[in-house]
């Protein structure tokens, strides 16, 4: 999709569009060509009038939240119902959320991406190409998604403290149809609140 910013305005309101003249309600026209359609749609007349101390540092209730993934392969086999099962391999997706409150004020940023993907690439290491049952974690605990993604959230909490952001939730997905979520009740006194 390409968008385009009209910006020739006549005296009398109009944009001209080759044969074609398109009524301007509000002093701004937005076209937007998807293949060989086009639309056009005016924007509100406050649409560029922004609040710029709400962006640096939102309003109570409102957060940025950061989303991040990587990937990594391991195997494992389970006990179901006293029945050993067969050790296979997973090609695991870790999904991160963290969530800030405000921006630095000299890079207008939460914080930057890769030192949050440098932490997150670090834990998943651990277990890459690993057989998840010989780690320390599952000498107690069975290597089940669920298991393995409640260990990596309490991983991933420690290893981003000192950074301006709290992990609000880790999902592990064990094929592209099918994943784990563990995250934070917004009740907790883990939560971010203000």
């Amino acid at each position: 999709m390409k968008i385009q910013k009209k910006g020739y305005s006549s005296d009398n309101g109009y944009h001209e569009w080759g044969k074609n003249s398109q009524k301007q309600a509000d002093g701004i026209q937005t076209e937007i060509r998807e293949g060989n359609r086009r639309t056009t749609h005016s924007l509100p007349e406050d649409f560029w009038q922004i609040d710029e101390n709400a962006i640096l540092s939102p309003p109570l209730g409102a957060a940025y939240a950061m989303t991040m993934d990587v990937f990594f392969n391991a195997r494992h086999y389970v006990t179901m119902d006293g029945i050993l099962g067969v050790e296979h391999t997973h090609s695991y997706r870790a999904q991160v959320n963290c969530r800030s409150l405000f921006l630095s004020k000299d890079d207008q940023i939460v914080v930057g991406y890769q030192e949050i993907r440098d932490r997150l690439v670090q834990a998943v290491q651990a277990y890459n190409n690993c057989i998840l049952n010989h780690l320390p974690p599952f000498k107690a605990l069975q290597p089940t998604t669920e298991n393995l993604t409640a260990i990596l959230f309490q991983q991933m909490e420690r290893m981003l403290s000192g950074l301006p952001v709290e992990l609000i939730s880790l999902t592990i997905w064990e094929s592209p149809t099918e994943g784990i979520t563990y995250s934070h009740r917004p009740d907790s006194p883990n939560y971010l609140s203000r």
